[in-house]
């Protein structure tokens, strides 16, 4: 806790323009911040469990945090081996984490499985292909789909304590820097997936790729753009969909035909969305902050700053409406509430 600084930026506001579901301009104000057992570097992922209202947190070079999002405190540190924590995913029982480490400069990748009663490693196993990265848990199904980047497939698992190999399916581009985080409609069998700059939906019964959009992205000092995070809006039915430097991406869920192109301050990492207030938010490295967007009217409506650089993810308590956004070079958490 920095009580200075956070004593500082509680009287700070930001104010921004009316959303359809408010009568009155929304402000944010800085809540909590969560100092982190780490090193200042760069947080892969936080992601919101509803079944037991924690977050989880992939710290920057090692270990995963699990905070209570009731109390916005730490309940538990996970290391046990886990270096460069990247996804993780879910069930009743366990989390399951990817790690794409290295053990005398040699890859190391990993897929942790977690007890979510003891919060100690039961079991881990080393994916089929190379570089796990976004990993999705559906529970319909008993399936784990996980993305890897230096292979451009994803692996298919059984889940459970010891998840058990299935196969993979093969994305596109055949080549590239491989797919990003992308979201997972398990009710419909369908899985979104960025990769390079390319959009894809995955159809989850045949396992193959039933529609994909290259946004043809321009190039920014010589390098390619990417499509980035994504989530899917359930009462609109649109696909949000960040870009590197292109802004957010709007696309109808069904067809990804593009609707919308909006503006962001800087490159958009991860994306996030409170349902209940339809407001979507887009978490930006370079940026020192986050995009905030009315998934209504479409609309950007305000930067919220950290003041830190490596802002590279967030999550959302849909319950509190609370806003966890990743502070890299502070290694912290800042919650926000609007």
């Amino acid at each position: 806790m920095k009580p200075s600084l956070l004593s500082c930026c509680m009287a700070i506001v930001i104010t921004v323009l009316p959303l359809t579901s408010f009568a009155l301009p929304i402000h944010f104000h800085l809540v909590r911040i969560i100092t982190l057992p780490t090193k200042d570097g760069h947080g892969d992922l936080l992601r919101y469990d509803p079944g037991n209202q924690k977050i989880y947190a992939s710290m920057a070079y090692s270990a995963g945090a699990v905070i209570n999002s009731e109390t916005n405190n730490i309940d538990r540190i996970i290391r046990g081996g886990i270096e460069n924590p990247s996804g993780m995913a879910w069930d009743k029982k366990y989390i399951y984490w990817t790690s794409n480490g290295k053990v005398d400069g040699h890859p190391h990748d990993q897929v942790y499985v977690i007890s979510k009663r003891t919060w100690k490693i039961v079991y881990r196993f080393r994916p089929v292909g190379l570089t796990p990265d976004a990993i999705y848990a559906d529970s319909k199904n008993q399936r784990l789909y996980i993305t890897m980047d230096d292979s451009n497939w994803i692996d298919i698992y059984h889940f459970g304590e010891k998840p058990r190999y299935l196969g993979k399916i093969i994305l596109y581009p055949s080549s590239g820097s491989g797919p990003d985080v992308g979201t997972l409609l398990a009710a419909q069998d369908r899985l979104y997936v960025p990769d390079d700059s390319w959009e894809e939906i995955v159809d989850l019964k045949n396992h193959k790729i039933v529609n994909k959009v290259n946004m043809d992205l321009p190039t920014v000092d010589g390098k390619p753009s990417h499509t980035k995070g994504q989530v899917y809006d359930e009462k609109t039915g649109d696909l949000w969909v960040g870009t590197t430097n292109s802004g957010m991406l709007v696309f109808h869920g069904d067809d990804l035909k593009l609707i919308k192109r909006i503006s962001s301050r800087s490159g958009i990492d991860e994306v996030a969305i409170d349902p209940g207030y339809q407001l979507i938010y887009a978490f930006e490295s370079k940026g020192r902050g986050f995009d905030v967007y009315n998934a209504v009217t479409l609309q950007p409506i305000a930067f919220v700053k950290t003041g830190y650089l490596s802002t590279h993810t967030g999550a959302v308590n849909p319950r509190s409406h609370e806003v966890y956004a990743y502070a890299g070079m502070d290694h912290a958490i800042f919650v926000y509430k609007p």
